[in-house]
């Protein structure tokens, strides 16, 4: 019927006319026929433009089509009409999260709730805009509410488990979680978000049979098959790693996160070739993705000659990824470029300013000049081609000041033993901490030993602050330690450094000290596979766990190693 036709037809037909297309077009919607339901419901609002639940029920499939612009000015011009129906509410929420205009779908949510107090739906939903904030604590509370108005809410228990793993209150993730899967058995999401937390608690196994019973209810799940690939890893079943990663980006072309745990493989594997090209995609990780600043100015990947032209360089993960990556500055140089500047931070600028004061160095945060090309620090490996036989290990590449250096000889005094540096955790913000750092209790029988022991740590963490007290043959300094250029200077007072993975480790090794490096059992990929050395700190020496958590074994190495050095 055409619009002249349909402005002909008597107001109680036309109602007639569309109540009988709302129905059809309800029907394909609940088949799911959401093309079929589109069409009718455009036919509806050719007659009736301001017919409410056409406009809203439109919203609705785009929603479920992920056509989220169409599917807010739908909910918009719907709101307009209606202003408090309490389901569209909801959903214009649901759509501005997806578009991350989490404020004003917090709003939504907010007016939904002041509508209806008991609706249960608005609440779990308020809670996952409040968990993609990271204002977990107040998501909990969210769920929670949901959960008591509705004791049975499937969704609400499997959110409310995923916070609390994020939480680490794993005990209570699991327990939410299961109740979830036991209220609906086929939610492949809580299987997902219970291998997580598992995963977490290192039942690897476990964390595994999840992830496949969450592919057998959703075979496309792309998110479990790159934390399975990940459980994988960490039982050194790389070759099943690597087709379960491989998985996950067949059904998502461009998942960063899946790409980005395949480069680390690949690099721990020492196949550099695809590892630095896969690595690039780690500037697009959800987790990382604000680290990496957009420039109008062109990346620099080694593609481009540089002779004469500015180059800016930017460090962008962890101290210790710097103080390893920042020696291909030196390479850098030799293409001649007009200045390198590079962007770091302050705690760093010290030390790194020994190793050339042709390098313009500006701390992180402040305005930057004029540049003509920009990288990434850790893309330079990539630009460079770096290979396992190419890797640059001119070492020492970082010097002591020799102010700071003298400082510290005169405040430790004359030698009488064997001097030792110890550090044994890194920063809480690694996202694999638990797995790489110690607690100072557990090298208690190598404090046993007959020499001078020195920490080298800063912060110390709460379950330290005793036991450090406890230990009188271990020298603390953290007063005296305000940047890098400081504990270099202490630490070049040492015999030898003793180092979880830490970022003194990298500095130990960028200055061609003797250091001795505790690793988990599967490490980070820059200190490969089965080896005991470093091509990249050629006077480091590795120490291994055997098996996963077990720092036992690799401390009763360490003082075989240390009487055999020390003790003739």
């Amino acid at each position: 019927m055409s619009k002249k036709n349909i402005s002909q037809v008597p107001g109680n037909l036309k109602s007639s006319i569309t109540d009988q297309l709302f129905q059809q077009g309800l029907s394909y919607h609940q088949k799911g026929q959401f093309n079929d339901a589109l069409k009718v419901y455009y036919q509806i609002l050719e007659i009736n433009p301001k017919h409410f639940d056409a406009l809203q029920l439109t919203g609705t499939v785009y929603l479920q089509c992920k056509n989220f612009t169409n599917s807010l000015n739908f909910f918009k011009a719907a709101l307009k009409i209606k202003s408090n129906f309490v389901p569209a509410l909801i959903n214009y929420g649901n759509v501005l999260a997806e578009l991350k205009n989490f404020n004003e779908a917090l709003k939504s949510y907010d007016k939904a709730i002041r509508l209806e107090p008991n609706n249960a739906s608005a609440y779990n939903n308020r809670g996952n805009i409040l968990k993609d904030l990271h204002r977990l604590d107040e998501a909990l509370k969210n769920y929670d509410i949901a959960i008591q108005l509705k004791p049975d809410y499937a969704e609400a228990y499997n959110n409310r488990g995923s916070v609390l793993n994020d939480l680490k209150r794993f005990d209570e993730a699991i327990k939410s979680l299961n109740h979830a899967i036991k209220l609906k058995p086929d939610n492949a999401q809580a299987f997902y978000n219970l291998g997580n937390a598992i995963q977490d608690t290192k039942q690897l196994d476990n964390a595994l049979k999840n992830y496949d019973l969450a592919i057998q209810l959703k075979p496309d799940y792309a998110e479990a098959y790159n934390n399975r690939g990940s459980v994988l890893n960490d039982l050194k079943r790389f070759d099943e790693a690597l087709v379960s990663y491989d998985r996950a980006i067949e059904f998502k072309l461009d998942y960063a996160e899946a790409i980005t745990n395949k480069s680390y493989l690949k690099l721990r594997l020492g196949d550099f070739d695809e590892g630095w090209h896969l690595h690039e995609f780690r500037k697009n990780k959800k987790d990382t993705v604000n680290q990496y600043p957009k420039f109008s100015m062109p990346c620099w990947l080694g593609d481009a000659a540089i002779e004469e032209k500015v180059i800016l360089v930017y460090s962008e993960q962890g101290l210790g990824d710097t103080i390893q990556f920042c020696r291909y500055l030196h390479m850098l140089q030799s293409l001649k470029p007009k200045e390198i500047i590079f962007y770091v931070e302050k705690s760093l600028i010290s030390i790194l300013s020994s190793m050339d004061n042709e390098i313009t160095f500006i701390e992180k945060n402040h305005s930057l000049p004029y540049f003509d090309y920009y990288s990434p620090l850790i893309s330079l490996p990539l630009a460079f081609k770096t290979t396992l036989e190419t890797i640059p290990a001119n070492i020492p590449y970082l010097k002591v000041d020799d102010v700071k250096n003298k400082y510290w000889q005169d405040q430790l005094g004359k030698q009488r033993k064997p001097r030792i540096g110890l550090v044994w955790s890194g920063s809480t913000d690694f996202k694999n901490d638990h797995s790489r750092s110690l607690k100072l209790q557990q090298l208690s029988s190598l404090l046993e030993l007959p020499f001078e022991f020195h920490c080298l740590q800063k912060d110390m963490r709460d379950c330290d602050k005793e036991t450090l007290n406890a230990f009188k043959t271990l020298y603390q300094h953290q007063d005296n330690l305000h940047d890098f250029s400081d504990t270099a200077a202490l630490l070049n007072q040492m015999d030898l450094i003793i180092s979880s993975c830490t970022s003194v480790a990298h500095l130990a090794g960028a200055m061609g000290k003797k250091v001795w490096i505790m690793l988990q059992f599967v490490p980070d990929y820059r200190w490969l596979l089965d080896r005991d050395d470093s091509p990249w700190y050629p006077t480091a020496r590795l120490f291994r766990q055997t098996q996963i958590g077990n720092w036992e074994s690799v401390i009763k190495q360490l003082i075989i190693e240390l009487n055999k050095l020390f003790i003739k």
